[in-house]
């Protein structure tokens, strides 16, 4: 497993992080399910955004992405997953 981490300050209200990750993972045989052994390695890149206007309150959008690549002889275990996130957290 591998990840590489940043983050930088735009301003005192805004700040960017960014994130690249690679993980591999190895699944086991399973014969009463009739899955075979095989590899799995997945890709990660993420981009986010903060806002803080506040102490009170914050806002943050996102994008991630990952990619699985495997040597499944099926070919089931191959994906590329995009999520988009919105967020607001408010303190009282």
């Amino acid at each position: 497993e591998a990840n590489i981490n940043a983050q930088y300050s735009i301003s005192t209200d805004y700040k960017l992080s960014a994130s690249l990750g690679r993980t591999q993972k190895f699944f086991r045989a399973d014969a009463i399910r009739d899955i075979q052994n095989r590899n799995e390695t997945l890709t990660n890149f993420s981009l986010n955004l903060q806002y803080y206007p506040s102490s009170n309150y914050s806002f943050s959008a996102g994008y991630t992405f990952t990619k699985s690549d495997s040597d499944d002889i099926n070919r089931t275990a191959f994906y590329d997953n995009k999520e988009f996130r919105l967020s607001a957290n408010l303190k009282y």
